[in-house]
C-alpha cells in the first residue's frame, strides 16, 4: 500500500462533498433511526422510528404507537442517531452514521394529515398510525471512516434545495430519477457497480498507485472467513466510491472518486466504466 495515498492527496473540496451527500443522504432516510430522550429520568430510547425529509427540506420521525419505550409523553428535547449499514448481508459493518442534538414537535393529528402526503413512503406508512415530529436542529455530527464531521443544518438545507431542483427537472423531463435521494435506490445502484466493476482490480489498482484514490483506514481482525474475503462496496455516493479489502488478519478501506459527480444510473454507468479503463 502505498503510504503517500491518504486524504491530503485528493482535493479538500471533494471531501466536504462526500460529507455532505453521505450526511444527507443518511437524513434522508438510509440506516435505522434512534431518537433517545437525553433530558427524561430515566433516559429512554425509541427504536421503532422512520425517519426522512419532506419536500419542503424538513426533517421528520415517525414513531409507532407500540414502541415499547414510550411512556405517557412524548420526549422533546432529544438525540437522533442513525447507523447505516454496508450494503452486504454476509458481514456486519456500520458504514456511516450521523447524531444530532435537536428538538421535536409533534404533530397533531390534523397538521398530521395535511404533512404525510409529502412524506417519504416509509414515514408515512408509520406516521398514519402512529406518531410524527418534525426536528429542528443546528448541526449533525457525520461519522465514517474519514472520522468525525460536522455540518451545519444550513448546509444540509442547501444540499436538500440543490437535490429538489434535479427531481423536479426529472419528473419535469420524464429523466432518470435521482439515485441518491431516495433510500430504495441505495441496494441497485451498488448492484450497478458490482455488476460494472471488478471491485478487487479498482483496489489493486491504488495498492500499486494506478487508480487515484485514498487509503483512508486499516484495522486488525481475527482469522476472517474464506467467504468474505477480498474487495467489497461500502457505499457509493455522489462523488465516488468506499471500498473495504478484507484479509485474514487486517481489513483496509480506501476511497475511489469519480470524475465526475453522479446523480443517475446512466451517470454511475459511465463513471464506474471509466474507472475499469
Amino acid at each position: 500500500m502505498d503510504p503517500k495515498l491518504t486524504r491530503t492527496t485528493l482535493d479538500p473540496v471533494l471531501w466536504q462533498e462526500r460529507s455532505v451527500s453521505t450526511a444527507y443522504r443518511l437524513l434522508c432516510g438510509l440506516g435505522q433511526a434512534e431518537l433517545v430522550s437525553y433530558h427524561a429520568s430515566p433516559m429512554f430510547t425509541l427504536t421503532a422510528a422512520a425517519h426522512g425529509v419532506t419536500h419542503s427540506g424538513d426533517l421528520v420521525v415517525a414513531v409507532s404507537a407500540n414502541d415499547p419505550a414510550l411512556g405517557d409523553e412524548l420526549p422533546t428535547d432529544i438525540r437522533l442517531s442513525i447507523d447505516k449499514q454496508a450494503p452486504r448481508l454476509d458481514v456486519h459493518i456500520v458504514a456511516s452514521s450521523a447524531h444530532l442534538l435537536g428538538q421535536a414537535r409533534w404533530l397533531e393529528t390534523a397538521e398530521k394529515a395535511l404533512v404525510i402526503p409529502e412524506l417519504p413512503q416509509r414515514v408515512a406508512m408509520l406516521a398514519e398510525s402512529g406518531y410524527l415530529a418534525v426536528i429542528t436542529y443546528d448541526r449533525v455530527l457525520l461519522h465514517d471512516v474519514c472520522g468525525v464531521t460536522p455540518l451545519c443544518a444550513d448546509v444540509i438545507l442547501d444540499e436538500h434545495e440543490r437535490c429538489q431542483l434535479i427531481q423536479d427537472e426529472s419528473f419535469f423531463c420524464e429523466l432518470e430519477p435521482d439515485l441518491f435521494v431516495y433510500p430504495e435506490h441505495e441496494i441497485s445502484t451498488v448492484e450497478t457497480v458490482n455488476s460494472e466493476l471488478d471491485l478487487q482490480a479498482v483496489y489493486d489498482g491504488l495498492m500499486l498507485g494506478e487508480v487515484t484514490g485514498a487509503f483512508l483506514a486499516c484495522q486488525e481482525l481475527q482469522d476472517s472467513c474464506e467467504h468474505i474475503l477480498g474487495a467489497t462496496c461500502l457505499d457509493v455516493d455522489r462523488t465516488g466510491i468506499t471500498l473495504m479489502s478484507i484479509e485474514r488478519e487486517s481489513a483496509t478501506t480506501a476511497f475511489v472518486p469519480f470524475k465526475h459527480p453522479v446523480s443517475t444510473r446512466p451517470d454511475v454507468i459511465r463513471e464506474v466504466r471509466q474507472l475499469g479503463k
